[in-house]
């Protein structure tokens, strides 16, 4: 979906150069499988653009809906207990 998304901004003429998202496993399964690499030991916070290769897409983590994430299972895990 997302190789899609960025072909058709491209074919528009405007260019993509980052993707935000939060830290779920999903979304770091999808960047893995984009080129990506967010592993302490194998940092590469970007990928190349599939519509043109000598340009590149940057990884920015959204901290504010991370904590927001971490802010609703703590509440969670609290009414659990």
């Amino acid at each position: 979906m997302v190789h899609i998304f960025l072909h058709k901004v491209h074919e528009t003429g405007a260019r993509a150069i980052s993707q935000t998202c939060d830290g779920a496993s999903t979304h770091c399964s999808m960047l893995t499988n984009l080129g990506a690499s967010l592993d302490l030991q194998d940092m590469k916070p970007n990928f190349l653009h599939p519509a043109d290769d000598s340009l590149q897409v940057h990884i920015f983590l959204d901290i504010c809906h991370m904590l927001k994430l971490v802010h609703k299972l703590t509440c969670l895990t609290l009414k659990l207990q």
